[in-house]
């Protein structure tokens, strides 16, 4: 009798295992309930590293000479690799990468009989282990708009278009991404980001406490309208607090009246949410900014709380569903809104809408896909 293949699947991620709980890190995880072994693999990079992501470089490549690689996740069948990568797209560290670091990195993917690769970045890095990893199965997961990415190269576009066309499985989690790419993916499927079910109903919802306490929490980097930030926190009636990753070239940008704390891990979220009244999304508008659906938007929705936001693209199918704040001259408008009645009501839809929103939900969308064409087959 003939034994099941051994299944693997490579998470090629845009963010480091123990950065905030999102998406990457959702998915691996329901990848290890179905396939023998997941390998989460940090952050390749995108370009060269700045010198104040020195201590980072210092901790990998001390992790890639000295620590066990790879290394347990927390999570069963999830392992949890940093390779050492030469970022970037120059002669250089293409040649690299080719002849040393990206040969190192497959050998750690040897002995399964199926190969799953499920990508996030369109870089020379990408294109290299999918070619060198001939039968596997390649999904692309697309999240971010790369023609404007901060960090993306000149290479960015063309590199996109052939992992496009190579993707046996591409998609996408924002209507804008969806609506950009389909013309040359007509089978791109949209998976939005999902929610756990211990959001659900962190609510009072109505806003009646003095001051009215707004909660953001996630990445406080240079993406975020400061404009906004700091016009809602000098309100007197106004209690403002980020939780998160403090980028350094955006400290100096933030009202004093704006609480700041380190990040807290995924499982205490419900908690910090549930003693605010209100949740923040002030995402500034650019041209970066319009292919980003949050992560946490359906974490919002799930709480019942009220929700602020900027006019986020991906966001105008929800904006029945939040309160829209256009601009630092619309804030106190805004925050008479959320005392209305009409805003309190809203709190079952918004539970509602998020309750069919599971991450379990949005993970089994695709991976039928990937079992019935690739999986499955002997």
């Amino acid at each position: 009798m003939k034994s099941s293949p051994k299944t693997a699947v490579v998470m090629l991620s845009e963010i480091d295992w123990d950065y905030l709980w999102q998406r990457h890190q959702i998915f691996a995880q329901h990848y290890s309930e179905r396939v023998d072994e997941v390998f989460y693999v940090n952050r390749p990079g995108m370009r060269l590293p700045r010198w104040r992501e020195l201590p980072y470089v210092l901790r990998r490549v001390w992790g890639a000479f000295f620590a066990s690689s790879p290394r347990a996740s927390g999570h069963e069948r999830v392992r949890v690799l940093s390779p050492l990568l030469f970022p970037g797209e120059g002669w250089l560290a293409r040649v690299l990468n080719r002849m040393i670091f990206v040969p190192r990195l497959l050998k750690n993917f040897r002995g399964f009989d199926k190969l799953v690769l499920h990508v996030y970045q369109p870089t020379t890095i990408t294109r290299q282990v999918i070619e060198s990893c001939r039968g596997a199965y390649v999904i692309y997961d697309c999240v971010q708009n790369f023609e404007t990415h901060p960090a993306a190269g000149a290479r960015v576009r063309e590199t996109e278009a052939w992992l496009i066309s190579r993707a046996n499985l591409m998609i996408a989690d924002s209507l804008n991404l969806t609506s950009k790419h389909r013309p040359k993916r007509p089978d791109l499927l949209q998976v939005p980001p999902g929610v756990d079910d211990m959001f659900l109903g962190a609510v009072n919802a109505t806003v009646n406490s003095a001051p009215t306490k707004i909660l953001y929490y996630g990445n406080i980097r240079a993406d975020l309208d400061f404009e906004i930030i700091n016009a809602l926190a000098s309100q007197p009636q106004v209690e403002l607090t980020m939780i998160g990753t403090l980028a350094s070239d955006v400290r100096d940008r933030i009202s004093p009246r704006v609480r700041v704390g380190s990040k807290i891990p995924y499982r205490d979220l419900p908690e910090k949410i549930r003693a605010a009244d209100v949740l923040l999304l002030p995402y500034a508008l650019n041209d970066f900014t319009q292919g980003i659906l949050p992560a946490k938007f359906f974490e919002c929705l799930a709480s019942g709380k009220p929700i602020l936001a900027t006019r986020l693209p991906s966001i105008e199918p929800f904006v029945e569903l939040v309160n829209v704040v256009d601009g630092p001259l619309d804030v106190e408008a805004s925050l008479r809104r959320l005392h209305s009645k009409e805003n309190a009501a809203l709190s079952e839809s918004r539970m509602a809408f998020a309750s069919q929103s599971s991450w379990g939900g949005r993970f089994q969308s695709f991976f039928s896909r990937v079992s019935d064409e690739y999986l499955s087959q002997r």
